[in-house]
């Protein structure tokens, strides 16, 4: 046996064999590939070019110190077996590494550190060479061969200069792992944040995207995320959503909430990372399966990381699992840590926005009548439907009151802004209207009436309305809109038409005057069966839309309903037209007999 520093003896060797070695390892050192297939380059070149019964490579795992096979070539080629996992200090491979020392020998078959010396005799294996892969004075791993034939000085030389090239070779592609996978988090991590405000407040969307995310980033085959839902009624319960399985993989076996493992993450005791969970003196404790139920999917690696509030108490748990053991490492680790940190976020934003919004719809619907005026001569239907994608609640109302003359006064508005305060304002000016209706007969009149009402206490808002007056005696309907969308007038024969007249500017601004709201006013007859549909913008606005395109598609929505049922023809307008719009909606249906 040799020792590093010490020359071969002469009377051992023989011509190197080796002319290209060098050269040849450097050219599967620049390829582009994983390491295992880089490593495997230089194997089959120790092997080609130094005529070596077979040559291997093994790369030091630092965290559990133990070398693992990365490339074999010559009479082996696998990269399973006994020699494939060598703890540092065990064998020679491992006693190499150790020592940092390279260990070296021409008579194999007598050298005590070889393990199975008749397996050498058999085989008629002369050498052995093995070179701990440094980087200063550190170790990254180990390359080894043996030959049938004694190795050259010069052969050796050529050996160690490879071995330098190797060991520089994988550090670099470490560190270009190392900062690949850092660049996968910080994008994963960004996606994870994009995905979280483009769900906004839709918490089993939000839960979805973070369980998909952790699941692809941590390595894990399969990945679920336990959180408490709280109904409207008070009552709390646990749901979960599953990436990389079918919820039927997991429908029979019930939640695992008695569990010792699951409740330490729900209850937020911290993270558990288990190479092998079913070593773990918590796993089995659970009855009735005490362990993986019959049918399961196989669980070796586990992960689990709490999702914790601002206030310290656990929101949920983000759960992973992989059939293989050592699979979660430190990376998968912080990865998961930090997307258990936007989820936290996440979830409670949703639900501080579920209260706000809870309030606020409270409040507006108060504000709105309670029923519609029971007449012999029309028949009314209203709806009203908060903004699908906003935070807030908005300043939309209707309205239809019976007036002193008999007459029935129609209102539709929409207050800009999206908050209580918009909502607050609403309330006043539907208030402010109302008693405007009761003192001032005409449309014109009470439009003028509200305008001065909010010059008067000093309302700014920028506020639409469309009012109307109908007259059951000679079916007349007079129409104001001060910056309002045009109603929709639809015919006993299915016909559709938009009553542009009557249009001046939005109420708030302090431009309106009796004179242009009479002129502007228009005035219609309407046959028996005849629906007049007044509605807000936030039923025919969408970003992607221009106004026409809105207003053509509620006449597509129109068509699709019998003529004469104003709750048929909201319910239709509403199924068609709302669920993907930026503001609140308001309808408002009359239907002559």
């Amino acid at each position: 046996m040799q020792r590093q520093g010490s020359q071969v003896p002469t009377e051992l060797s023989v011509p190197a064999s080796g002319d290209g070695l060098v050269t040849d390892v450097l050219a599967a050192l620049s390829a582009s590939g994983a390491v295992g297939d880089v490593l495997q380059g230089c194997a089959e070149a120790v092997v080609r070019r130094l005529d070596a019964a077979f040559a291997r490579i093994w790369v030091l795992n630092e965290a559990d110190q133990v070398l693992e096979l990365r490339a074999s070539a010559g009479l082996y080629t696998h990269l399973d077996g006994g020699h494939s996992r060598v703890p540092v200090g065990e064998l020679k491979i491992g006693r190499i590494a150790r020592d940092a020392r390279p260990h070296l020998t021409n008579d194999v078959v007598n050298d005590p550190q070889v393990s199975d010396p008749v397996w050498a005799q058999r085989e008629g294996m002369v050498a052995f060479a093995g070179y701990p892969l440094l980087v200063g004075r550190r170790v990254v791993g180990v390359v080894g061969l043996f030959a049938r034939h004694v190795l050259a000085a010069e052969s050796l030389s050529m050996l160690a200069e490879v071995a330098a090239a190797i060991a520089a070779a994988i550090e670099r592609i470490r560190v270009q792992e190392r900062l690949r996978a850092e660049h996968a988090v910080l994008v994963a991590l960004h996606r994870v944040g994009v995905a979280l405000t483009s769900a906004q407040f839709d918490l089993r969307q939000m839960v979805q995207t973070v369980t998909d995310a952790a699941t692809e980033l941590s390595g894990a085959a399969f990945g679920a995320f336990f959180y408490t839902a709280v109904a409207d009624s008070g009552e709390s319960s646990v749901l979960y959503t599953v990436s990389g399985a079918s919820r039927d993989d997991f429908a029979a076996f019930g939640l695992p909430l008695d569990s010792p493992l699951f409740q330490s993450t729900l209850s937020g005791r911290g993270v558990v990372r288990l190479d092998d969970v079913t070593t773990d003196p918590r796993y089995g404790q659970a009855s009735p399966y005490h362990g993986m139920p019959p049918g399961h999917l196989s669980v070796r690696s586990y992960l689990a990381v709490p999702v914790m509030g601002r206030d310290g108490v656990a929101l949920g748990g983000l759960f992973f699992g992989h059939s293989e053991p050592g699979v979660f490492t430190d990376e998968a680790e912080l990865a998961v840590s930090a997307i258990a940190q936007h989820a936290a976020m996440a979830i409670e934003n949703a639900r501080l926005y579920q209260r706000e919004r809870d309030v606020a719809l409270t409040l507006q619907r108060s504000l709105l009548p309670d029923h519609l005026p029971e007449l012999a001569t029309v028949a009314l239907a209203a709806r009203y439907l908060p903004a699908a994608e906003q935070a807030e609640v908005g300043g939309d109302w209707y309205d239809a009151l019976v007036l002193p003359d008999g007459r029935l006064g129609l209102s539709v508005g929409d207050v800009v802004g999206h908050d209580i305060h918009a909502a607050a304002t609403m309330g006043q000016l539907r208030s402010a209207l109302r008693a405007c209706m009761l003192q001032r007969f005409d449309a014109p009149e009470v439009v003028e009436c509200l305008e001065q009402f909010m010059t008067a206490t000093g309302l700014k808002e920028f506020t639409t309305l469309a009012y109307a007056v109908f007259d059951s005696h000679d079916r007349s309907l007079q129409v104001v809109r001060a910056g309002h969308p045009p109603p929709l007038l639809l015919g006993a024969d299915g016909s559709a038409r938009y009553l542009h007249g009557g249009a001046t500017p939005p109420l708030g601004l302090g431009l309106i005057e009796l004179d242009a709201l009479n002129t502007a006013s228009i005035t219609v007859t309407l046959e028996p069966g005849t629906t007049v549909l007044f509605f807000t913008d936030g039923l025919v606005e969408r970003r992607r839309w221009t106004l026409d395109q809105g207003m053509t598609a509620l006449i597509a929505a129109v068509g699709t309903v019998e003529p004469g049922d104003p709750e048929a023809l909201c319910e239709a307008v509403l199924a068609a037209l709302h669920g993907h719009g930026h503001d609140d909606t308001v309808l408002l249906a009359m239907t002559v007999r």
